[in-house]
């Protein structure tokens, strides 16, 4: 593998990690299950960022989907989250 590559995947894996952490911190600050959009709404991420740590974080054991459902910002429903115990 190339130098470069090897430098950039190094770079994404701590921005994912760190990613992980503002989203476990919002969640933890919310003390409420809440959906991407809403954790988006209250940290430095962006909707999208916070989607994708989702389900790594869901696979990581550190999150689970309830079956209380929200509507985001576009009017579509979308499922809460929260911190698994």
């Amino acid at each position: 593998m190339k130098e470069t590559s090897v430098e950039a995947y190094h770079s994404v894996k701590e921005k994912v990690i760190s990613d992980k952490v503002i989203v476990l911190h919002t969640m933890r600050t919310a003390c409420q299950p809440m959906t991407s959009q809403q954790i988006a709404d209250r940290c430095t991420l962006d909707y999208y960022q916070v989607s994708r740590r989702m389900s790594e974080l869901e696979r990581d054991g550190k999150v689970e989907c309830t079956q209380e459902i929200a509507l985001n910002k576009s009017g579509r429903k979308a499922y809460k989250w929260k911190i698994k115990e």
